[in-house]
């Protein structure tokens, strides 16, 4: 799919990246709406899941980068 869709073979590893930043996006909403949805009573729960939001904003800054400095 990513060959048909890139047009060639080259641009086949910035059509992963790509992919790639859409699924850790979902990672942050995901772990956002878990966040939101539980009990203050959970902190252990809470900060887990504030970890896991901070470390994928990150890796998403990054992939950002990786992907700007590509073009």
């Amino acid at each position: 799919m990513a060959i048909g869709w890139s047009g060639s073979s080259g641009g086949v590893g910035e059509a992963y990246r790509k992919f790639l930043l859409i699924d850790v996006e979902a990672g942050i909403n995901k772990y956002k709406s878990l966040y939101e949805n539980i009990s203050e009573q959970q902190v252990e729960a809470r900060k887990f899941y504030q970890k896991a939001i901070t470390g994928l904003g990150k890796l998403k800054q990054e992939m950002i980068k990786d992907l700007e400095g590509r073009v």
